[in-house]
């Protein structure tokens, strides 16, 4: 795993670009990155934020979870690189054809090319919702019933294929609850693993079904952590920042469990 100091992707998840940007030259020292994500994109935020995060060198990851047919999200893909994004992210669920497809056109992307990481399943998912979109079926609902650990254990088998497949298919890393962490790190240390779902300890869960802490998440491997609500809904957020990278630096200095 890299020696990184900072570990936190700010995800900028308010509602105009003047806010976003504002938060930009007040975290900017201290983040990471930040993630630019569906509300933001919807608002016509890219062009002013693009431009904040270039000339404060900070790395950006464009959220767009593509999911698409294969030629649709490649050239997706082209198109959000003339950002000149970190990263980009793309729903595994998406196939391996559109996966490929995409690693491919990310690859012939200028230098540096963003980085392609595949959303395995979302953190605000669990057991039941994935039921009732018909994503496991029917005969296993019926075999694991009752039974919540493995119900959990049968979740991870599956976020653990979603991720397999992506590095088969030439993605660079995956977006993955930290309950899965230890786990996909097993599939190498050179795999890029990001957690949302993410939480200082004593914080609230929000929406996110499959959350854990800034600790655990560090300490299983994470490569990076992104934080929204916990930061941004901070009286001062800055100072909930430099909290969350002190929790950080004390679990990356904790001797690793043989």
């Amino acid at each position: 795993m890299r020696p990184l100091e900072k570990r936190v992707i700010v995800a900028l998840d308010v509602p105009t670009p003047t806010e976003a940007v504002q938060l930009i030259a007040q975290l900017a020292s201290e983040a990471a990155g930040f993630k630019v994500g569906l509300e933001l994109l919807m608002g016509n935020g890219l062009i002013p934020l693009s431009t904040a995060l270039y000339i404060r060198a900070s790395r950006f990851m464009l959220d767009g979870k593509f999911h698409d047919i294969p030629n649709t999200a490649a050239k997706a893909v082209r198109n959000a690189a003339s950002w000149h994004p970190w990263a980009l992210t793309l729903h595994c669920s998406g196939g391996p054809e559109m996966m490929a497809l995409a690693a491919d056109s990310a690859r012939q992307a200028a230098e540096p090319r963003p980085l392609l990481l595949g959303v395995t399943v979302l953190t605000s998912l669990g057991f039941d919702n994935l039921v009732k979109t018909g994503e496991i079926p029917l005969e296993v609902v019926t075999a694991l019933a009752g039974n919540d650990e493995a119900k959990e254990a049968y979740l991870r088998d599956l976020v653990l294929q979603r991720a397999r497949l992506a590095k088969g298919c030439g993605l660079d890393g995956v977006v993955a609850s930290p309950k899965e962490t230890a786990l996909l790190r097993e599939l190498g240390p050179d795999f890029l693993i990001v957690n949302p779902g993410v939480r200082p300890a004593g914080s609230a869960a929000d929406d996110q079904k499959r959350v854990g802490t800034v600790t655990q998440a560090i300490r299983d491997g994470a490569d990076y952590l992104v934080i929204g609500r916990p930061i941004l809904q901070a009286a001062d957020p800055g100072a909930a920042l430099q909290a969350i990278n002190a929790e950080v630096n004390e679990a990356l200095a904790q001797p690793k469990e043989t």
